[in-house]
């Protein structure tokens, strides 16, 4: 009886390692895997579409901005602020496209721009759900450090990020009202856009 006591406890030490390492295993997978996920893409791509558009229509090339205008219809971006749309409607006739019909999309990255003073931020609210991944991306339209920040409504950091390309990704525990902010850190005024997914 001792002698098979001795075997099981001999077979549980390796086997509880073994498990160990797998379950060590799966949680390296499923952090890894939030970068390549749809609405990860959807929020870069957007952001780099809607940047790509400022820099062709600045050039007055319109085949880069018709191509720009076509990945935005793609991924079915939308304005959430009508000088934004104004502006997009523009470029759509730059590039003898017919206006991008984007207001009232239910689907699809929502998106914002603006203007930031050296030093300064831009902030607001919004409500994420709860068990729905958040993704948020940030460019400047002329590729310069934007610093990118999420907290909860009790003011705990939920993300921070500052280079030219930055991106926030989780999924809230609960539904709740998050405080977005974007900065510049530079010392150069920085148009920013900001892509909600």
């Amino acid at each position: 009886m001792r002698g098979l006591l001795t075997a099981i406890s001999g077979l549980a030490f390796p086997l509880a390692l073994s498990a160990c390492a797998m379950l060590e295993r799966q949680q390296t997978v499923t952090q890894a895997q939030p970068q390549g996920d749809d609405e990860v893409l959807a929020a870069q791509e957007t952001a780099e579409a809607l940047a790509l558009a400022v820099r062709a229509r600045d050039a007055q090339d319109s085949d880069t901005l018709r191509s720009a205008l076509l990945d935005l219809r793609r991924l079915r971006a939308r304005p959430q602020e009508e000088p934004l749309q104004t502006r997009m409607d523009e470029w759509a006739r730059f590039a003898g496209l017919d206006e991008i019909p984007m207001r009232g999309r239910t689907l699809g990255p929502a998106v914002r721009s603006g203007f930031i003073a050296p030093g300064q931020s831009k902030s607001l609210d919004q409500t994420f759900l709860s068990g729905r991944k958040a993704t948020i991306a940030a460019r400047s339209s002329d590729g310069r450090t934007v610093r990118l920040g999420v907290r909860d409504r009790s003011g705990r950091e939920t993300c921070e990020k500052a280079s030219v390309r930055p991106l926030c990704a989780w999924v809230p525990i609960y539904t709740s009202r998050y405080t977005i902010s974007v900065s510049n850190p530079g010392n150069q005024r920085i148009e920013y856009f900001l892509v909600i997914e």
